[in-house]
C-alpha cells in the first residue's frame, strides 16, 4: 500500500506546526482545493534524526512512501546536510528510482548547491551517485519565477523538480566543482504526480 508521510527532525509540537505550513503551501502554490484526505491526515514522523535506523531507511528508500517536509535537509541544523548527502549518495548507489520527496520551501536549490561545501562530498564517485539520484527521482522544491513578474503583479511561485541535465562527453570531463551550479528545475504538478504514482485518487 502506498503512503504519504511527513517527516521533521524537530519534536512533535514544531513538526505539527510546520506540517500546517506544508499544507498551506500545497493549497497556495499547487492550487489544491480541497486537500485530499491522504494529505490532510498523513502520518507525521517527528524527531526523525532519532528514529531507529531500520525505520529511517524504509522511509527514505521505499518508493511506496512519498516523503513530504517543510524544510528538512536544507540546513546544517541537526546534521541535515549530511543526511541529504548520504541519502542522495545511497539512492544513486542502490539504483533507487521514482522516489518522491516534496519540500515546501525554496531552500532545497541552495542546499544542493552548497552540499559540496559543508557536507564534504568532494570525491568523483559520490558526485556521480548524487547526480544519478537527482536524475532518477522526484526531488521537488518551491521556486519563484521572477523573470515573468510584471510591476504590480503577484510573484509566480510554484513547485519544481530539481535535476542535473544530461551531459555531453565533453561536459563530463569538466570537474563537478566547476559545474555544480548548473542545477536545473522544471515546473511540476504535484497533484498529478501523486495521482499518477497512485498515492492519491
Amino acid at each position: 500500500m502506498k503512503k504519504i508521510i511527513y517527516i521533521d527532525n524537530d519534536w512533535e509540537d514544531i513538526a505539527k506546526k510546520d506540517f500546517r505550513h506544508f499544507k498551506s503551501s500545497l493549497s497556495l502554490y499547487d492550487q489544491w482545493d480541497p486537500l485530499p484526505k491522504a494529505i490532510k491526515e498523513m502520518e507525521i514522523k517527528s524527531d526523525f534524526v532519532h528514529l531507529e535506523k531500520e525505520e529511517m531507511v524504509k522511509l527514505m528508500f521505499d518508493t511506496n512512501i512519498a516523503i513530504c517536509t517543510r524544510s528538512m535537509f536544507t540546513f546544517s541544523h541537526m546534521g541535515s546536510a549530511y543526511q541529504l548527502r548520504n541519502w542522495l549518495e545511497l539512492a544513486g548507489k542502490e539504483g533507487i528510482k521514482n522516489k518522491i520527496y516534496i519540500n515546501s520551501t525554496d531552500y532545497m536549490d541552495a542546499a544542493l548547491r552548497d552540499l559540496w561545501t559543508y557536507a564534504g562530498a568532494e570525491d568523483i564517485e559520490t558526485q556521480k551517485y548524487i547526480e544519478k539520484a537527482l536524475k532518477d527521482n522526484f526531488i521537488i522544491s518551491v521556486f519563484d519565477d521572477e523573470s515573468q513578474q510584471k510591476e504590480g503583479e503577484v510573484l509566480d511561485t510554484f513547485f519544481g523538480r530539481l535535476f542535473y541535465k544530461e551531459l555531453t562527453k565533453e561536459e563530463e570531463k569538466i570537474p563537478f566543482m566547476e559545474r555544480r551550479n548548473e542545477l536545473h528545475y522544471q515546473r511540476i504538478d504535484v497533484k498529478e504526480l501523486l495521482k499518477k504514482e497512485e498515492f492519491i485518487k
